[in-house]
C-alpha cells in the first residue's frame, strides 16, 4: 500500500514541479568546441573510385567541404575521384557548443584511374533500330569497300568507286542486327565476294584475282565491347559481314566500329597488317515497292527536311542535281521557318498537305516574288506567313526520268523562284523508303532538296568536351519519339538500368512540352503549359499538390539563370544555380544541386544524367534526360 501511495504522489507532484520551475538550458561553452587538431579522419575507396569519408570523433558531427558549392554534413560522405592522384578535403565539425573555429585539410591518395564501364545500349539501339535492322553495302558511296595501312580506316590504298563490284555478288548481301544481340548474314543469292588470298573455298578461284564463292545463311550473335576507347563488334568464329578479306576475318571476326548513325554503319577489319573498310546503309526493300507506296506509305507518310545532311537545300548549274554552286551545311538554316515544315502524302486519294509548322512561316528566296510585302529588300531571303495548304500529287514518267508534279501554286518548303509556284514540277533524284531527294530546274538554276520521314533526322556528328559549351547554345526539347529517352538506374553509366521509358511513354504528364534553352551566358526553362512532372518522393516542391503514392504534375514558371560547364571526375557537367529546373524533378537534392552529367552530345542531341548517392530509398540513383535540338 505504501508503494502505491508513493507512485500516486509523484503523479500529483510532477505538474507542480513543471509549473513552478523554469527550464534552464546550458549556455554554449567556447572551450568545448571541436578542435580540428584532434580530428581523426579515415576513408575507404571502392572498386569504382568512390571514396567514403568518416570522422572517428563520435562526439561531434563532421562537415566535409569539397569545393565552394559542394559540401556534405555527417559521416558517410561519398565522392568519386575518377583519376589517380593526390586529393584533399577540408573538414570542420560541430557539437552543441558550435562549430570548430578551425578546419583540418585531410589528404588522401587514389591509386588507380577509374574508367566508366562501357555501355553498349546506345549502340545496340542504333544498329538494331530498337528491334531488328537490316543493312547492306552502300554501293552508291565512294569507299564502301576499301583497304589501307593497318591502324587507319582502310581506304588509303584502294577505295571502291560507286558500284565498283556490281558483278561480284556482294551488294545483295544483307546483315541484320537484333536488339537481343541476334545476328543474321543473308547472302540472298547464296554467294559472296572473296579476296584471292583469303583461303576461303579456293576451288572456286578461277585465276589470281578476287572471286565469288558459295556461302550459307548464317544465324548467330554479336557482342559490343570497348578497348582503349575504341568500340568493337565481335562475332563467333566463321561469321562474316559479306566480303571475306582474309582467313583471320573468319577465325577472329572482330571489327572496329568507326561510325554509327541511323543511316550509316562504318566498320574496319584490321588484323595488324592491312585494314579493310566496309560502309553499310539500311536495307531499303523499296526496290520491290511501287513509287507511290514509297512516297505515301500504305496510308499516309510525313516528310521533313533532312537538316542534318549537307545539301538538304542547295543550288547549282541547270541540268544538274543542283548542288555545285551552294550547299547548305547541317542546321545552316535553323530559325528560318524551314525545318519544321511537314509534307504529307496520302495514299488513298493521292492528296497532299503542306504544313508550315508551329510558327506558320515559310522560307522564300528574295527573288521569288512571293508575298513581297514581307520582303525587307535587304538582299537576303526572308520568311512569310502562310496557312496549311491541301492539294494533290502525282508521279510522272518522262523518258528515263520521273517527276513529282503538283498543281500550280503548291508549296513544297523553300520557294526558290516564281517558276516553282507556276510550275511545281520536281525531278526525283532519289525515292526510297527513307529518303526523298528532289531537284527543280527552271533552266536558269537548279535547286536541290532532301527530305526524310518525320522522326528520322540523324543526330549529326558527336561533339567532344571542348565543343560542349558552343554546341549547347540553342533550344532543346525532349527526344520523346525514341525508347530510352528518359529513365532511371543505379549509376551514371547505366541510367536506365531499372526503368527505361518507351517512346511517348509520358505523354499527357506535362513533360514533353518543357523547353530548355542556352545562350552564351544564360539558361532558361519554359514549361510552356505552366506545369512540369515531379517525382512522388519530392517533398519540398509544391507540397500543396504532392501525391505521396505516384508521380504528380505541379505548377512551374519560366526561369532564367546562369550556367556553366564544370568538371566532375571524368565527366563534364552542366551546373545550374540552386532551385533551377530542367524539366522532370526527381529528388529534393536535385533542387539544391542541379548538376547534370553530360554522357553524350551530338550536333542535334544531348544525353544528360542527374545522380545522387542518396536516393529516395537510401541508395544511389541516376536519372536520364535525352533532348534534341528544337528546329524551326
Amino acid at each position: 500500500m505504501n508503494n502505491i501511495f508513493m507512485k500516486f504522489a509523484w503523479v500529483f507532484l510532477l505538474p507542480m514541479l513543471f509549473s513552478c520551475s523554469k527550464v534552464e538550458y546550458p549556455a554554449p561553452d567556447a572551450t568545448k568546441l571541436p578542435k580540428a587538431a584532434e580530428f581523426v579522419v579515415s576513408h575507404t575507396i571502392d572498386s569504382t573510385n568512390i571514396v567514403t569519408f568518416t570522422l572517428e570523433n563520435t562526439e561531434c558531427v563532421p562537415v566535409w567541404i569539397f569545393g565552394e558549392n559542394d559540401q556534405y554534413t555527417g559521416n558517410g560522405a561519398k565522392r568519386r575521384f575518377a583519376d589517380a592522384g593526390d586529393y584533399s578535403v577540408e573538414v570542420k565539425a560541430y557539437n552543441s557548443n558550435g562549430i570548430s573555429d578551425g578546419s583540418m585539410l585531410y589528404e588522401f591518395n587514389v591509386e588507380t584511374t577509374w574508367v566508366p564501364p562501357f555501355d553498349p545500349a546506345p549502340y545496340v539501339a542504333l544498329i538494331s533500330g530498337g528491334s531488328a535492322k537490316t543493312w547492306v553495302i552502300d554501293a552508291d558511296t565512294q569507299g564502301h569497300l576499301g583497304c589501307g595501312e593497318s591502324g587507319t580506316v582502310g581506304t588509303g590504298w584502294w577505295s571502291a568507286v560507286p558500284h565498283d563490284k556490281d558483278a561480284y555478288s556482294i551488294y545483295d548481301n544483307r546483315i541484320t542486327f537484333g536488339s537481343d544481340l541476334a545476328y543474321t548474314f543473308d547472302p540472298v543469292d547464296g554467294q559472296t565476294y572473296v579476296n584471292v588470298g583469303s583461303g576461303y573455298k579456293p576451288e572456286y578461284k578461277i585465276e589470281e584475282a578476287d572471286y565469288v564463292a558459295p556461302i550459307d545463311l548464317q544465324n548467330s550473335s554479336y557482342t559490343l565491347s570497348s578497348e582503349d576507347g575504341q568500340v568493337y563488334i565481335t562475332f563467333p568464329e566463321n561469321i562474316t559481314t559479306g566480303y571475306i578479306p582474309n582467313a583471320a576475318s573468319l577465325t577472329n571476326p572482330k571489327y572496329k566500329l568507326i561510325s554509327l548513325t541511323a543511316n550509316s554503319l562504318e566498320l574496319v577489319y584490321d588484323e595488324g597488317t592491312i585494314a579493310w573498310h566496309f560502309l553499310f546503309k539500311p536495307y531499303d526493300p523499296s526496290g520491290d515497292t511501287p513509287d507511290a507506296e514509297r512516297l505515301a506509305g500504305k496510308v499516309s507518310k510525313n516528310w521533313v527536311f533532312d537538316y542534318m545532311s549537307a545539301g538538304h537545300i542547295a543550288c547549282g548549274e541547270p541540268g544538274t542535281v543542283g548542288t555545285n554552286w551552294w550547299s547548305a551545311t547541317p542546321l545552316e538554316k535553323n530559325n528560318c521557318g524551314l525545318y519544321d515544315d511537314i509534307l504529307t502524302f496520302k495514299a488513298d486519294d493521292a492528296s497532299y498537305q503542306y504544313n508550315p509548322g508551329r510558327g506558320g512561316k515559310i522560307y522564300v528566296n528574295k527573288d521569288s516574288g512571293f508575298h513581297t510585302e514581307d520582303n525587307p529588300n535587304d538582299g537576303n531571303d526572308y520568311q512569310t506567313q502562310v496557312d496549311v495548304q491541301t492539294s494533290s500529287w502525282e508521279i510522272v514518267q518522262e523518258g528515263d526520268d520521273k517527276f513529282l508534279v503538283f498543281p500550280e501554286n503548291t508549296l513544297v518548303g523553300y520557294v526558290p523562284n516564281p517558276e516553282a509556284l507556276t510550275s511545281p514540277r520536281y525531278k526525283i533524284i532519289t525515292l526510297a523508303n527513307d529518303k526523298l531527294e528532289l531537284a527543280i530546274d527552271n533552266g536558269g538554276i537548279a535547286w536541290h532538296y532532301i527530305f526524310v520521314p518525320e522522326g528520322s533526322v540523324s543526330v549529326g556528328e558527336e561533339i567532344s568536351g571542348e565543343g560542349y559549351a558552343a554546341n549547347l547554345v540553342g533550344t532543346w526539347g525532349w527526344n520523346y519519339t525514341v525508347d530510352g529517352h528518359f529513365g532511371c538506374g543505379e549509376s551514371i553509366e547505366n541510367p536506365v538500368g531499372w526503368w527505361s521509358c518507351t517512346a511517348n511513354g509520358k505523354a499527357g504528364f506535362s513533360l514533353y512540352d518543357d523547353v530548355i534553352s542556352f545562350t552564351a551566358d544564360q539558361y532558361s526553362f519554359d514549361p510552356v503549359d505552366g506545369k512540369t512532372y515531379v517525382n512522388m518522393g519530392v517533398t519540398t516542391y509544391h507540397p500543396d499538390v504532392r501525391n505521396e503514392k505516384e508521380d504528380f504534375v505541379a505548377p512551374a514558371e519560366v526561369q532564367s539563370s546562369s550556367w556553366e560547364i564544370v568538371r566532375e571526375g571524368s565527366y563534364s557537367c552542366i551546373k545550374l544555380p540552386a532551385n533551377t529546373l530542367l524539366s522532370y524533378l526527381s529528388h529534393d537534392e536535385q533542387l539544391a544541386n542541379p548538376l547534370y552529367y553530360i554522357t553524350g552530345m551530338w550536333q542535334n542531341r544531348i544525353d544528360l544524367v542527374w545522380y545522387t548517392s542518396t536516393g529516395n530509398n537510401g541508395g544511389p540513383i541516376a536519372w536520364k534526360y535525352s533532348f534534341i535540338r528544337e528546329v524551326k
